[in-house]
C-alpha cells in the first residue's frame, strides 16, 4: 500500500498470527494439535472490581472446559509474553480473575490455556518465492536455565529479553532425528495453513510422547532495494557499532537451506558520515568567501590567458 518493499508474510498471515485465538482456529482446522483452552471476552466483566465479581463465572467456564492446571492466561493480541500469567492453584477463583484482569490490560480477547508439560522447540520456515513449497530449518530448543536450579520458570518477557542467564537456544535440538523431522513437517504444514510467505518462525511443544503442539510467529523485516533486484538479505539487528544481516543461501538437500549471518561494521556511522560530508559541501557552496575566492581565481586565470 505504501510502496515500501519488505520481507515476510502478507496481510492475512500477519493479522491471523497476531491474534492467538484465530491462529489456533486455523491450525486446528488444518489438523494440527493446539493447546486446550477457552477464549474470554473481557468487555462484559466488571472492570471496577478488577473482575473479582466475575471470578466464579470465569472459574465455571474453566471447569466446564475441563482444563488442567497450571493454566496460562494471556492476551490474544499481544507479543513478547506481555500480560501472561501462570495460574497454579486449582480452584482459586480470585487468582484466576486477577490473571484475566492483568491480560485485559493488553487486550479484551483473552486466552486461558492448559499448561503443557513439554520441551519448547522452534523452527524457521522459508519460502523465498511465491508458489514454491516451503522449506524448514533444523529445529532449535529454548532451554530455561533456571529450571535446573529448581526455579518454577516459564518463558516470560524477562527470560526472553532482560536476563541473559535465564535461557539459551540449542541448535539443533537434542532430539531424535525422527522427531526433528516431524517438527519440520508440522512447521511447514502450519506455514501453509495460515498462508505464510517469505519467512516465519513456528514454535512447537514436543511432549514426552512425541506429540507436537504448534503456534506460529510471522517474521517481517523492512529493507530498501531496487524493485527490479530480487534480494533475500534482511537486517535483523541494528547497533551503533554495526548491523547484523542474514541472507538465504543455497539448498543443501533434505529440505534444508544455508542461512548466512554476517556483520557489517559501522553502517550507521558510514551513513551519518555521508550525510555530514554532503551537508558540509552544501554549506561551503553557500559560503560567500568561497564564491569570492573562486571569482578571483577565475579572473586571475583569464588574465594569465590574455597576457600569454
Amino acid at each position: 500500500m505504501m510502496g515500501v518493499p519488505y520481507v515476510g508474510c502478507g496481510v492475512l498471515a500477519s493479522a491471523a498470527c497476531m491474534d492467538k485465538h484465530y491462529t489456533k482456529v486455523l491450525l486446528a482446522a488444518a489438523g494440527i494439535p493446539v493447546a486446550p483452552g477457552i477464549t474470554l471476552d473481557a468487555r462484559s466483566f466488571d472492570k471496577a472490581s478488577e473482575f473479582k465479581t466475575d471470578a466464579d463465572a470465569i472459574m465455571a467456564q474453566v471447569s466446564e472446559a475441563g482444563l488442567q492446571y497450571p493454566l496460562f492466561v494471556k492476551p490474544s493480541r499481544a507479543g513478547s509474553s506481555f500480560g501472561v500469567t501462570k495460574v497454579e492453584h486449582e480452584g482459586d477463583a480470585a487468582e484466576l480473575a486477577a490473571a484475566v484482569y492483568e491480560a485485559s490490560r493488553h487486550d479484551w480477547r483473552i486466552l486461558v490455556e492448559q499448561g503443557i508439560d513439554a520441551r519448547e522447540i522452534e523452527c524457521a520456515v522459508l519460502c523465498p518465492k511465491a508458489g514454491e513449497a516451503p522449506q524448514a530449518s533444523w529445529p532449535g530448543e529454548i532451554v530455561l536455565d533456571k529450571r535446573a536450579e529448581g526455579d518454577d520458570q516459564f518463558y516470560d518477557f524477562d527470560s526472553k529479553y532482560m536476563d541473559a542467564a535465564a535461557s539459551h537456544v540449542e541448535v539443533p535440538a537434542n532430539l531424535p532425528e525422527e522427531t526433528l523431522n516431524l517438527v519440520r513437517e508440522t512447521a511447514k504444514k502450519a506455514f501453509v495453513a495460515v498462508d505464510g510467505a517469505g519467512l516465519s518462525r513456528v514454535d512447537t511443544f514436543v511432549t514426552k510422547d512425541g506429540k507436537e503442539i504448534a503456534k506460529l510467529h510471522p517474521e517481517k523485516r523492512n529493507y530498501y532495494s531496487s524493485r527490479s533486484m530480487p534480494m533475500t538479505e534482511a537486517a535483523i539487528k541494528h547497533s551503533i557499532d554495526g548491523d547484523i544481516y542474514v541472507s538465504l543461501g543455497e539448498p543443501v538437500g533434505d529440505g534444508a537451506w544455508i542461512v548466512r549471518a554476517y556483520r557489517k561494521p559501522f553502517v550507521t556511522w558510514i551513513w551519518w558520515g555521508t550525510i555530514l560530508m554532503s551537508l558540509g559541501g552544501f554549506i561551503a557552496i553557500l559560503d560567500r568567501r568561497y564564491r569570492t575566492s573562486r571569482k578571483k581565481n577565475n579572473r586571475a586565470t583569464q588574465g594569465a590567458t590574455v597576457g600569454a
